[in-house]
C-alpha cells in the first residue's frame, strides 16, 4: 500500500455513480487500460473492476489510461466515450474535475465555460447571512461559481492579486466581485471554519437555489 493512502478510510466514503461495485449494473464505468501484452492485436483491453476486461476494439491507448466506457451488449464490448457523456446523455453525477488557477481573477477570466459564470457566491463571515439570498432572488443561471477562502479569507486573495488592485478591488469590497457576497454560518461561534467543512456547509446551503431551478 502506498504510504499517502494508508490513512484513506478515515475520509468520507467516496460511493458514488461513477464509484460502482462490480455486483452493480450501469451503463457506464471508468476504467485503466492494460498493458498492451495484456490486449490483443484487434485493440486494448480496459479493467472496470468486473471479471471480464472490456475489449475496445481498433484502439491503441496507452497503459494506465482513465478511460471512461459505455457498455456494449456483451461483457467484452465496449466504446470509449467523452468523461461527460455520463452527465450529458443520462443525467448520472460523474465526479468532478480540478481547474489550478494562479489569481483569484483567474477563476473568472480562465472560466471554461462560453460567457463565463452566469451566477456567483463569494463566502465570507463578512457577508450577509446566506439565509437571505433565497432561491426567489436568484435569477435563471446555467453555470454557478461558489468560492471559498482559506482561513484569512478571500480579502488575502485580493491583496495577492495585482489585476483585481489595478481594477480597484481590494479587501474592503472583494463582494463586489461576486453576485451575492454571503455568510454560510451566521454566530459560527469559532474564530475560524475549516475550508473543507465551509464546503460542506456551503453547498447545503445553496441546494435550494439549484433544485429552485430544476437542474
Amino acid at each position: 500500500m502506498h504510504p499517502n493512502l494508508r490513512t484513506a478510510g478515515t475520509l468520507p466514503s467516496l460511493d458514488m455513480p461513477h464509484h460502482l461495485r462490480a455486483s452493480e449494473h450501469c451503463e457506464y464505468r471508468e476504467g485503466v487500460a492494460l498493458s498492451a501484452k495484456d490486449s490483443s492485436n484487434s485493440g486494448t483491453y480496459v479493467d472496470v473492476g468486473l471479471p471480464q476486461k472490456c475489449l475496445l476494439r481498433n484502439v491503441r491507448i496507452p497503459e494506465n489510461t482513465r478511460v471512461t466506457l459505455r457498455l456494449g451488449s456483451t461483457d467484452e464490448e465496449c466504446e470509449a466515450v467523452a468523461p461527460t457523456a455520463p452527465r450529458e446523455e443520462s443525467g448520472y453525477y460523474w465526479g468532478y474535475t480540478v481547474r489550478k488557477c494562479s489569481s483569484l481573477s483567474t477563476v473568472f477570466t480562465e472560466c471554461p465555460f462560453d460567457g463565463g459564470y452566469d451566477l456567483s457566491y463569494g463566502t465570507s463571515e463578512r457577508g450577509r447571512p446566506l439565509s437571505e439570498a433565497s432561491a426567489h432572488s436568484a435569477p435563471p443561471f446555467k453555470h454557478m461559481l461558489v468560492v471559498f477562502g482559506g482561513v484569512a479569507g478571500l480579502e488575502v486573495a485580493v491583496k495577492a492579486d495585482q489585476e483585481l488592485q489595478d481594477k480597484g478591488i481590494d479587501s474592503s469590497n472583494v463582494g463586489d466581485l461576486f453576485d451575492y457576497w454571503v455568510n454560510i454560518l451566521p454566530g459560527q461561534g469559532s474564530r475560524t471554519i475549516r475550508t473543507e467543512e465551509a464546503v460542506w456547509l456551503g453547498l447545503m446551503g445553496l441546494r435550494h437555489v439549484v433544485d429552485a431551478q430544476g437542474t
